[in-house]
């Protein structure tokens, strides 16, 4: 890590610090954009067993878990809080984390929902709206077959959540089935196929309600234009199955194949991001490989509308005995052969981390090298973006080290398109601190630079030491967001996350160049 040496001239135009600091301030009100994720699986059922619905199934708490760790991986925030698994989704639960969740976000904010579990249907109540007068049900831990209105959530209901949620957009992920009539087992055996779906529910006018009455809104109302959704099939479709999977667990084929998209199998253009064509043609080609009667369905069509940044899970080499870390590292792959990404070796008594030939970290504990790791993540994800708008030539004047802080490090950046000359200089260290190097008000560096190349102010090494990896941004015009996200982790301690820079990439469009180098004490 570095300090600015202060080695402007006096002479240098006081305005210019002025209005760095006048911008700053105009945008401290502002918040740096989050991604929420609100997660069900439910395995078991209160009211139901191996003989009677709702039926026990095997994969959907999988399915949930592989979500959260697919969404955890992005930098979407998902705590324990907002998993409901078995027990924990009732309906009342789903309810209070959906309120306590939307009290929370901001109107920038993006929500990630995801059921996984038994679905069903009704007579249509209230809301006139599906022409086989059958409303689509998800059915909660609680689901009373004897009173159905009782623990599930009609689609009239949920389009009314999602319709009043403060969310900028909503990416709503269902995997059960969207009619009844479940394929059932002839003997009561946990051996038994299991399908999820449920039988039809005729709603009598005497019927218990539930104790929360929830607003409904049409399910096919065109107001829905910020939510996606993603469905295991068509409403026609009586069940879907759960198969085993290559991790070894069971799971529907919707869930498995999402996250396979989302980690970059979806991502065809190699952009860094995942459309909802890429998304939809990924989901057509490899669920029904899987399950030959199963048809996914991405609602608006599949089109142009960038879902989600993608994030590739990371190979690395590893040859070594297991280390019990490595099973937190939900976006590794650990492998003693083959190709890699990265290489993980015991030098002397220390991890160290690479890149082919280039050092990433040297750490005493195998889980101090977790950061350079996600660190490469986000670096491998801003390559990727850069493609499109052309990559920055950020290099060190001399070489990229060893430096002592009694050094002084001069960055230049060359390359750099002349409509995008708001530039930006920071640096992630291999513990994953964060410090804004360029513009500073202190120092009163331009917020927007003349021409290209660019020297930029020498800088002195400081704590902490190691292999660190700087980032240049060269924009079109000063990011908000990026100001605030520099400012953020200036006192917060990590890694950015990928959803942070997609959004900020896709409100400022910026070139993105990089530099690793070595600080020692």
């Amino acid at each position: 890590m570095c300090q600015q040496l202060n080695l402007v001239p006096k002479y240098q135009l006081w305005w210019r610090g002025l209005m760095f600091s006048l911008l700053l301030f105009s945008w401290s009100p502002m918040t740096v954009a989050k991604w929420y994720g609100l997660v069900i699986g439910i395995n078991e059922y209160q009211y139901g067993d191996y003989t009677k619905d709702p039926r026990p199934l095997k994969g959907a708490v999988d399915d949930a878990y592989l979500i959260r760790d697919t969404l955890r991986s992005l930098g979407v925030i998902v705590p324990d809080t907002q998993v409901l698994i078995n027990a924990q989704a009732t309906r009342e639960g789903f309810i209070q984390a959906w309120v306590k969740l939307q009290q929370q976000m901001h109107a920038e904010d993006t929500l990630w929902l995801s059921f996984s579990g038994h679905g069903g249907q009704e007579t249509d109540r209230g809301v006139k709206d599906e022409a086989d007068d059958l409303d689509e049900t998800l059915w909660f831990y609680d689901f009373n077959p004897d009173q159905p209105l009782l623990g599930r959530i009609s689609d009239d209901e949920l389009a009314g959540l999602l319709e009043a949620s403060k969310a900028r957009d909503t990416l709503l992920v269902v995997d059960s089935c969207h009619s009844g009539g479940m394929s059932r087992c002839t003997a009561a055996s946990a051996d038994c196929p299991s399908f999820r779906g449920g039988r039809r529910y005729r709603i009598t006018n005497d019927a218990v309600p539930p104790p929360s009455i929830l607003p409904t809104v049409a399910d096919n109302d065109l107001s829905m234009v910020r939510v996606t959704h993603i469905v295991a099939a068509d409403k026609e479709q009586l069940d879907i199955q759960e198969v085993a999977m290559p991790d070894g667990k069971y799971h529907g084929a919707l869930s498995w194949y999402w996250s396979q998209g989302l980690r970059g199998a979806a991502d065809a253009n190699q952009d860094g991001l995942v459309s909802r064509a890429e998304l939809g043609e990924f989901l057509d080609n490899n669920v029904p490989k899987k399950i030959k009667s199963q048809r996914p369905k991405i609602e608006p069509k599949a089109d142009s509308k960038v879902l989600t940044p993608s994030i590739p899970m990371v190979r690395i080499l590893w040859t070594g005995a297991p280390q019990a870390e490595f099973a937190a590292w939900s976006t590794v792959n650990i492998v003693n052969q083959g190709a890699a990404d990265l290489t993980l070796s015991l030098v002397g008594n220390k991890y160290q981390l690479r890149a082919g030939t280039e050092i990433l970290a040297q750490a005493a504990a195998v889980k101090n090298v977790h950061p350079a790791i996600q660190r490469w993540s986000l670096q491998h994800y801003l390559q990727q973006r850069s493609g499109s708008l052309g990559q920055l030539d950020l290099r060190i004047v001399n070489s990229a080290g060893p430096y002592a802080p009694s050094q002084a490090v001069q960055f230049v950046v060359k390359n750099g398109d002349s409509k995008y000359r708001a530039l930006y200089l920071f640096d992630i260290a291999e513990n994953g601190v964060v410090q804004r190097f360029f513009p500073l008000a202190k120092y009163q560096d331009p917020v927007q630079i003349d021409r290209y190349p660019y020297s930029f102010p020498p800088i002195q090494p400081s704590m902490p030491f190691g292999y660190d990896l700087a980032i240049a941004l060269g924009c079109q015009q000063p990011s908000v967001l990026l100001d605030r996200l520099l400012q953020q982790y200036a006192t917060t301690p990590g890694v950015p996350t990928i959803t942070e820079f997609y959004d900020i990439l896709s409100q400022t469009p910026c070139q993105i160049g990089w530099q690793y180098w070595h600080t020692v004490p």
